[in-house]
This record gives structure tokens, C-alpha cells and sequence, in this order.
């Protein structure tokens, strides 16, 4: 027997692509060398305050997107956290066609030469994120207006210890960003002398002796975030998807919840946690918390929660407006509800477009709220359009995800898809006519002869 809700749900794990570029050189060996990049992205997971949609190796390229990179000088001193991004603060790495540049030109501290030595060993920490965003130095908050989700914040160019970029969760498609962190690729255990660099791959870039000529400091930035692909269909009569709704049936998305959802948090760039990121609550200190996060339909009907007069202006906000009742009944053709065609629920151009949300730990729930509505002009009740008379029956219902009877959490780095089925039951008649019983008999005359 069919559940009315069923939940379907796939991890999909990361694959990779490659792009290695440096920046050229000419200068001779005993000249001062200039601090190069490379970079790679693993593919997968798009990036608003940023660059918005999935972020691979060619969007990092864009001439939108680009990197940026905190450098930390501390001399002959080893990184403790304590100094301030003296050496660069978000400098933008762009892709001119060809390299990656950018500007002013920094280069590497130049105390080795020939038949030259010095008794210090000069160190450069580097961290990096993707994709880039201009922020105020002074203050570190994203120029322009739209500082509400995505990449919303940078630590200051004043402020000691590990950088960390502030980031707000949004499940309007057309606000997602993709944040990652860039470690190194490779590894690094050459410089000038040969022997001082003990960078591990997967590791940031820490205590950085001068490199050699034509060496440069080459990024893997990997996906800080889950991405989340939601789809939607009706099953009717059947446990599977079947036949379609009745054309005098539609059923319209009122809002969706996720619980369980970090929906702001700040991401340390100086993180080793077994090559995964390391994410605090909102100051940069705690764990994030895990809260409600709920979309709307824009309804005017204030049955989505909004209370008071703002209910009457509510606007669709990230769902599929072929899911919403935004028109009246008789001209929905281009709004036909939830059919037994699996679509995106948000509002994405493609229907395995992703939203990107924080990893957490906590169990996920999904809220569906709903309405199965019929025209019926024999009816005097009238549906959400206000006009057309029929039947409306709101629906909420809720689930934990989960994989093989266990709920489970999100990870970085990987793509989930939900599949919300909601299954309809027609209601049926039969009917039969039931046979006559034989009951007892009885005589009486009438009058009584003699």
C-alpha cells in the first residue's frame, strides 16, 4: 500500500576536473620571484553575493568569479593565528584568457641568493575561497546591495587570527552560492633552499618558504556547502508515478520547510578536519545552529504563516511559479500545479538545479504544506482564485529523511536529491441493489367466517 508521502533520497558524489595554469616569469634566479597561483576546482557542487549557479573550473574563470586570497607575512616567526593578513587581504585572482593574475604584483621575501644565506627564514601563510567578493577592508561587509544571503561578510583586514568568510543560506535558486575553500593540491616541499616547505595536500598553504623559479602556490578548492536538488511529482491511484491528475484537479505548493538546516554560518579557511571544512556559528566561535527554513508561495490568501496586513503582499520567494496559484482557475495553463511530471520545486531553470545549504549534523525534516483543489460549479465554496466555485482541502504533512531506515546528515561536498511523491486516491463508488429477504408469514381473516 502506497504511503501518501514518500520521500526518495540519492547522494551523489563529487567527480573532479583539472585546469592547472601558473604565472610566468622571466626574472633571473637571484632577483626577487613573484608569488604565483594556480588553480583547480573539484567539480560538482554554483555560486549571490558572489557569482551565483554551480561553480566549476570554467566559472571559476569567469571574469565574474575569480578567488581570493588572505596572505599572513610573520617573518622569521611560525603562523600562530594571532597576526593580521599583512602580506595580501582578498586580493582578487582573476583568469585573463590564459593565467591567473592580479594586482599590485607581491613578491616572495628575498633573503637567499648565490654563495648568499640568512639566519632567518622568512614565512608567508596563504588561505584562499571562491568565488570572490568585494568587501570594505575596514569593516569586511560585501559592497553593494546584496549582502542578504550567499557570501555576506569577510573578517577585517585589521583583525588577528584565521580568516573567515560569513555566509547566509537562501533556497531562491537565483540567490544560491556555491562557497568554497581552496587547500593545496599537490602538497609542497620545495623552495629555494630545498628543504624548509612541509605543506601536505589537502592542507592550507602554512609557513611558505620563498619557491623556486616558475613554482607557484596551486589551489584545490573543494565545495564548502551540500547542495540539495528537490523534484516534485503527483503519483494517483497507483504507488508509483501513473496517470495524471484530473484536468478539473489541480494541487498547488502553499510553502515547503527544511529543519535541521544551518542557515548562517562563518567558514574558517584554516582548515585540516580530515580535508573537509571547518564551519562555526555566525561570531566565528561556536558550532552553527541548526534552525527553520521555510519557503513560500506568495498566496494571497495569509494561510502561509505571514501574519498581520503584510500577509495581502506576500511575493513568491524560490518556488517553481508552475507550482504556484498566482492566476485565476480558468487561465492556468501556464501554471498547472504538481502533475505526474517530476519538476524542480524551486524556481530553476532546470529541473536538477541544486540550492546550497551548510552541512549539519542534525536530522533533516521536510514540511510540505499543500492544497488539493477541484472546480465543482455545483459547489457554493470557492477556491484560492476567489472566483471558481469547487472544493479546496489543505494538506500538511512532514518526514525525516532518511537512507535505509536511519536519518543521516549533510556533507560538503556532495549533491542530494529529494523526491517528493504525493500520492492522490481517487474517490470511488461502487453500488449494488440488495435482494429481499424473506421475512415471517402471517394470516388473519378478515372479517372471520363461522
Amino acid at each position: 500500500m502506497m504511503k501518501k508521502f514518500v520521500f526518495a533520497l540519492a547522494a551523489i558524489a563529487a567527480v573532479t576536473v583539472s585546469c592547472n595554469t601558473k604565472l610566468e616569469s622571466d626574472t633571473p634566479k637571484d632577483e626577487p620571484v613573484a608569488v604565483d597561483f594556480s588553480a583547480y576546482l573539484n567539480r560538482g557542487v554554483t555560486t549571490k553575493a558572489g557569482v551565483t549557479g554551480e561553480l566549476t573550473t570554467t566559472g571559476l574563470q569567469g571574469p565574474a568569479a575569480g578567488f581570493g586570497v588572505f596572505a599572513y607575512y610573520t617573518a622569521d616567526e611560525p603562523y600562530s593565528g594571532a597576526s593580521g593578513p599583512s602580506f595580501m587581504y582578498n586580493e582578487k585572482i582573476s583568469w585573463d584568457g590564459s593565467k591567473w593574475v592580479y594586482s599590485p604584483i607581491k613578491y616572495w621575501p628575498n633573503e637567499f641568493g648565490a654563495a648568499a644565506s640568512s639566519d632567518e627564514v622568512d614565512r608567508i601563510t596563504f588561505f584562499a575561497y571562491a568565488p570572490y567578493v568585494a568587501v570594505t577592508p575596514s569593516n569586511g561587509m560585501v559592497t553593494g546591495t546584496e549582502n542578504t544571503s550567499g557570501i555576506v561578510a569577510l573578517s577585517r583586514n585589521s583583525v588577528g587570527g584565521d580568516p573567515i568568510v560569513k555566509y547566509i543560506v537562501s533556497l531562491d535558486p537565483t540567490k544560491c552560492v556555491d562557497l568554497c575553500w581552496g587547500v593545496s593540491k599537490n602538497g609542497l616541499t620545495n623552495s629555494v633552499d630545498g628543504s624548509n616547505n612541509h605543506v601536505a595536500a589537502g592542507d592550507p598553504y602554512i609557513d611558505v618558504v620563498k619557491l623556486k623559479l616558475g613554482d607557484k602556490i596551486d589551489y584545490d578548492f573543494r565545495h564548502a556547502l551540500s547542495a540539495i536538488n528537490v523534484t516534485i511529482d503527483a503519483a494517483v491511484d497507483a504507488t508509483t508515478v501513473g496517470t495524471d491528475v484530473d484536468a478539473n484537479t489541480k494541487i498547488f505548493i502553499r510553502s515547503v520547510s527544511f529543519e535541521g538546516l544551518a542557515t548562517k554560518g562563518a567558514l574558517n579557511l584554516n582548515s585540516t578536519a580530515a580535508n573537509g571544512p571547518l564551519w562555526t556559528d555566525y561570531s566565528g566561535s561556536g558550532t552553527p545552529l541548526a534552525e527553520v527554513l521555510t519557503v513560500y508561495d506568495g498566496r494571497r490568501d495569509g494561510k502561509e504563516g505571514v501574519e498581520g496586513a503584510v500577509a495581502s503582499n506576500e511575493t513568491p520567494t524560490g518556488l517553481n511559479p508552475k507550482l504556484v496559484q498566482s492566476k485565476p482557475y480558468t487561465s492556468l495553463d501556464l501554471t498547472p500545479g504538481v502533475t505526474k511530471t517530476a519538476v524542480n520545486l524551486f524556481n530553476a531553470t532546470s529541473s536538477t538545479a541544486s540550492v546550497f545549504v551548510i552541512p549539519s549534523s542534525e536530522p533533516l525534516k521536510v514540511t510540505l504544506v499543500y492544497d488539493v483543489e477541484t472546480k465543482d460549479d455545483k459547489l457554493s465554496t470557492l477556491l484560492s482564485d476567489g472566483v471558481t466555485h469547487g472544493s479546496t482541502v489543505e494538506n500538511v504533512i512532514s518526514k525525516n529523511i532518511q537512507i535505509g531506515g536511519s536519518d543521516f546528515s549533510l556533507e560538503a561536498g556532495k549533491k542530494y536529491t529529494i523526491a517528493l511523491h504525493i500520492g492522490l486516491t481517487s474517490v470511488k463508488f461502487d453500488a449494488s441493489v440488495s435482494t429481499w429477504a424473506d421475512g415471517q408469514s402471517a394470516s388473519a381473516d378478515l372479517p372471520q367466517n363461522n
